[in-house]
């Protein structure tokens, strides 16, 4: 099954977390058979996409969902005079491909093909388009968030005894989410680093020409942010953090490219 869901793969994915987020358990009372069997498909993709984004391998979310779908109408139809049977099977099938997809990290890890964080990918500094870089760095958010929630789990797991935590793996996943983190970093340089040049620059004009506190207060913020986006820099700040406030400050811009507007038709 690992084998099968895995092999539709391509190199132009976009993904976002609501496209994983899963509905209540299918068994809840007044869900129709046609609901049950939507959750399990989409329990089916969210399992596969987690191999593929864990040992960043490149996948198209189209033919991911496609192949899942495929494999729960063969069950279905293999099970179609017991529903509980299919139930049964489906639950089965999932819990294969998530066992699978362990072992995959685990072998991958002992091998060390995968890149160490001092190793990460240049996927989105060689990216050339914007939506490339887009695309770039929406993949580097999902395999962040997907190494970190793999990880809570994991300890939980072995917190209450469920299973034994295995450093090598554990590892392994760190590597992951440190070198995706360096890719958000780097898809953020290359987003922003010349509107947050220019709107420097517009700061800079307007506060020789009239001292404004929110004014130098923005230019204080932007002075930040192309510090902490700065090449070779160690960060702390989370990468959503600094891409939050990026939003908000290119936000606040039109404002200040209006009042901006307005001083040079003055002068």
């Amino acid at each position: 099954m690992v084998a099968q869901s895995c092999s539709v793969v391509a190199p132009d994915a976009v993904l976002t977390l609501t496209d994983l987020e899963l509905p209540s358990a299918p068994i809840a009372c007044g869900r129709s058979i046609a609901q049950q069997r939507q959750y399990f498909v989409r329990l089916l993709c969210r399992e596969v996409l987690k191999v593929h984004a864990l040992l960043r391998a490149p996948f198209e979310k189209r033919h991911v969902i496609d192949t899942c779908r495929s494999v729960e109408e063969s069950l279905f139809a293999a099970n179609a005079d017991c529903f509980e049977a299919y139930v049964r099977h489906m639950r089965s099938r999932v819990q294969l491909i998530a066992k699978k997809g362990c072992a995959l990290v685990r072998q991958t890890s002992d091998d060390d093909v995968m890149p160490t964080p001092t190793e990460s990918t240049n996927a989105a500094p060689a990216a050339t388009t914007p939506e490339e870089t887009a695309a770039a760095f929406q993949q580097a958010q999902l395999r962040y968030t997907v190494g970190a929630t793999w990880i809570k789990n994991q300890r939980k797991r072995s917190r209450f005894r469920w299973s034994v935590a295995s450093p090598a793996e554990e590892a392994h996943i760190d590597a992951v989410m440190a070198s995706a983190r360096a890719d958000v970093l780097a898809s953020l340089r290359t987003m922003y680093a010349d509107p947050l040049a220019t709107y420097e620059a517009q700061l800079r004009q307007s506060l020789a020409v009239q001292h404004r506190d929110w004014v130098a207060y923005d230019l204080s913020v932007v002075q930040s942010l192309r510090e902490a986006l700065c090449p070779g820099r160690e960060t702390d700040a989370e990468a959503s953090t600094l891409y939050a406030q990026i939003q908000r400050l290119l936000k606040e811009k039109a404002l200040f490219d209006y009042m901006w507007a307005m001083e040079m038709a003055s002068t």
